[in-house]
């Protein structure tokens, strides 16, 4: 992140369920329209029997959000089927419905397209599909940036990042990209945007991320950047689901990058204080606790600087926090009673690295995978010549960091700020660039099968933090 200024199962594409009247493909998270399964029955039901009124509407603050209507006239599973491409027929989720008027949210649809619906009833023994209605989504917005996909090989890629939940600000080239506006959105492999938010002008959402239960998005509008100017005294971080419905909103003042929450309903956040910082905790009954001093720890052990992070990272099993702070290229484990247990990067205090050429530098978005190892996104040396992923291995006994993979070395991409790796469920790894708005998906041997573009380094916009998701469906009330 900037030196200091002046001082993510299947897709909700699921199959809809048997005897739906769709044909299977060979991709199963789709199905291909097929004919009116009322004819092929002997029940005596029609499609007019089963379902009638069916409309469509587009969702008056998101644009890509379509709500199908009908009248269901006898007690079915119901879902809707909808497409919007040739021969590609996506499903919401089956549910139990009876006589009465009937709602269903379809996710997933791109913004500028024109979307074809149809309700289906499972019946028990026969089932129904209504007529087909179309409506069109709202056009993008403006001022939305859109990426370039520049390389896709779907079989080799990751199935649980069917689509990337992640921002960006609205203008590039250079450290005031942080003051433009920023966007909150989501986007399918394919670079198209399924769902966008914009952040309100005197904020900034740099760390966007999928509450800890998966049921929500965290969304923070932080007036530490953006056009607060406030130190982020009055920074917010909110859960909110796809349709807009905000359940809970955490005050975090000082809120300067990272912030996550916990298992158990705690907001934990770093909070600025100057050429300091300090670890905060708002717990689930509402009570302040400060868990860590940046300053303090650095004076306990006889060392002295000016204390700016950038990412914050829970490990659950152990109950600590992995902080990392740019402003030191050093990242801390610390125990929710405040106790540091690890130090790694270049402080007298911290683990060795074996090579030495491996230490990290400007390290952003540092995480103990679930092999226990430790992948973070860092420059390749302390000049900075190109933003690349590590990851070690952790050599308890020396207490050192033992360096078993890397990525992009020699691949010439260069993001001065922010940045962020994430390990895959087939080992592939994602890897954010941050300022220069880029992300790339590489198989353990190195092979990029995913390659998504803002633009050129002088030019491109900012990402923050990027999340797959594996269900849209999730994350909705």
């Amino acid at each position: 992140m900037p030196k200091p200024m002046l001082l993510i199962i299947l897709a909700c594409q699921q199959p809809a369920p048997k005897d739906s009247g769709s044909t299977d493909t060979t991709d199963t998270t789709n199905t291909t329209a097929g004919t009116d399964s009322a004819a092929d029955t002997d029940s005596g039901d029609t499609t007019a029997d089963a379902v009638t009124g069916v409309e469509a509407r587009i969702d008056a603050e998101f644009g890509t959000l379509v709500y199908a209507s009908w009248q269901q006239h006898t007690a079915a599973d119901a879902w809707v089927e909808y497409s919007f491409e040739e021969g590609s027929w996506l499903s919401s989720p089956p549910v139990s419905v009876t006589d009465g008027e009937q709602e269903a949210l379809l996710l997933g649809i791109p913004y500028g397209v024109v979307v074809t619906l149809r309700v289906v009833s499972d019946l028990g023994e026969a089932t129904a599909t209504s007529e087909e209605v179309t409506i069109a989504t709202d056009p993008l917005p403006a001022s939305l940036p859109v990426p370039e996909v520049l390389i896709d090989t779907p079989t080799d890629q990751a199935p649980e990042a069917e689509w990337i939940f992640m921002s960006i600000t609205e203008e590039g080239g250079g450290v005031t990209a942080l003051y433009s506006d920023w966007w909150v959105f989501i986007m399918d492999r394919q670079g198209r945007i399924v769902w966008a938010r914009e952040t309100p002008s005197d904020s900034a959402t740099l760390h966007p991320r999928i509450a800890y239960d998966g049921t929500a998005l965290l969304i923070e509008e932080g007036t530490f950047w953006g056009g607060g100017f406030d130190f982020g005294t009055n920074s917010i971080v909110q859960r909110m689901t796809l349709d807009g419905a905000v359940s809970q909103v955490w005050s975090t003042p000082g809120l300067h990058h990272a912030y996550t929450d916990t298992a158990d309903g705690a907001m934990v956040w770093a909070a600025n204080a100057y050429t300091n910082e300090t670890l905060e905790m708002l717990t689930a009954e509402g009570e302040s606790v400060t868990i860590w001093d940046c300053k303090a720890h650095l004076h306990s052990v006889g060392l002295t600087g000016d204390c700016g992070s950038n990412s914050i990272y829970w490990h659950e099993p152990t109950d600590t926090f992995l902080y990392s702070f740019y402003s030191l290229f050093t990242m801390f484990e610390i125990t929710t009673a405040g106790e540091v247990l690890r130090t790694f990067g270049p402080l007298e205090t911290a683990w060795d690295f074996e090579p030495a050429e491996s230490t990290f530098w400007w390290q952003h978005g540092g995480y103990y995978t679930e092999a226990g190892t430790l992948l973070v996104s860092t420059h390749l040396d302390e000049a900075g010549t190109e933003t690349i992923v590590r990851e070690f291995s952790l050599e308890e006994d020396s207490e050192t960091l033992t360096e078993i993979w890397s990525f992009g070395i020699g691949d010439g991409i260069w993001g001065e700020y922010m940045g962020e790796p994430l390990r895959l469920s087939n080992g592939n790894t994602l890897h954010n660039t941050g300022s220069v708005a880029r992300l790339r998906e590489a198989t353990p041997a190195g092979e990029v099968v995913w390659d998504v573009s803002w633009g050129d380094a002088s030019s491109s916009s900012w990402i923050g933090r990027s999340t797959p998701v594996s269900d849209l469906y999730a994350l909705v009330e």
